[in-house]
């Protein structure tokens, strides 16, 4: 028995969102190897460099290169393994984008916690929050981007979005979080940021059921993924942010 238009529709709409992933991917990579030489000149600052090396270290190559590769390769063993059923996938997904986006942040303050190797200084090189994982993940990073997968089971369970389409709109989103924060110029780190934060979500989306009943998304549920996750971690990101005053923290916790 062959596919049905359904699913047909489905198969093609998963091969235009890869497309425009390797597409990223390639600009990504072309972009991040010519900022790499030109980092390398001896009037570049030296913390500077070390920050940029930093994002390729635990970004590039650790987590887009060595952990986005072994996801992509074990994805179906991973599916078998984590058995998410019609009665249980939604807390799995949310589980196991949680677990990924907390194994991101590892190789990111271990970055932090490396500036000396990287040729930066204490207090000026440095790509987290803190040197601290625990105030990291539970004061700046994962603790207020967890509802946004929330926010995706709620989305996948009323719409049969292609994985391929979650990694690309979830990816989308985290660099207008990264831009917001930090500036258009975030816009010139586009592939990596698209791959960081789609990367936490790839996995758990393949997994999600496909004997859901499940609507075609139309063009406008694509587009209000670039809004709705606001949302879900609003209430967190107000709440956090409280919490943090109250308790005197600063941001971000590394001196000056």
């Amino acid at each position: 028995m062959g596919p049905t238009p359904s699913q047909d529709w489905k198969t093609r709409s998963g091969k235009r969102a890869a497309l425009a992933l390797k597409m990223i991917l390639a600009y990504g990579i072309v972009f991040t190897l010519l900022l790499l030489i030109f980092v390398s000149s001896p009037e570049t600052d030296p913390n500077d460099r070390a920050i940029i090396l930093m994002g390729v270290f635990a970004l590039w190559i650790c987590w887009i290169g060595v952990c986005g590769t072994m996801m992509y390769t074990y994805r179906e063993k991973i599916k078998n393994f984590i058995g998410m059923t019609p009665d249980s996938w939604m807390l799995k997904f949310v589980l196991l984008a949680t677990v990924l986006a907390l194994l991101s942040e590892v190789f990111t303050v271990t970055a932090t916690n490396l500036y000396w190797l990287f040729g930066g200084e204490y207090g000026k090189a440095f790509i987290t929050a803190s040197d601290n994982y625990f105030e990291t993940v539970l004061l700046a990073s994962v603790v207020v981007i967890w509802p946004a997968f929330v926010f995706w089971a709620w989305w996948l369970k009323r719409y049969d979005f292609h994985h391929n389409w979650v990694f690309l709109l979830y990816g989308t989103w985290g660099m207008i979080g990264e831009i917001m924060y930090g500036g258009l110029h975030q816009l010139y780190g586009a592939g990596m940021w698209i791959f960081t934060y789609g990367l936490m979500i790839y996995v758990p989306a393949y997994c999600v059921p496909e004997s859901r009943p499940a609507d075609r998304p139309r063009w406008y549920h694509y587009a209000l993924t670039l809004i709705l996750p606001l949302l879900f971690q609003l209430p967190m990101i107000v709440g956090v942010l409280l919490f943090r005053s109250a308790m005197g923290h600063q941001f971000p916790f590394i001196p000056d």
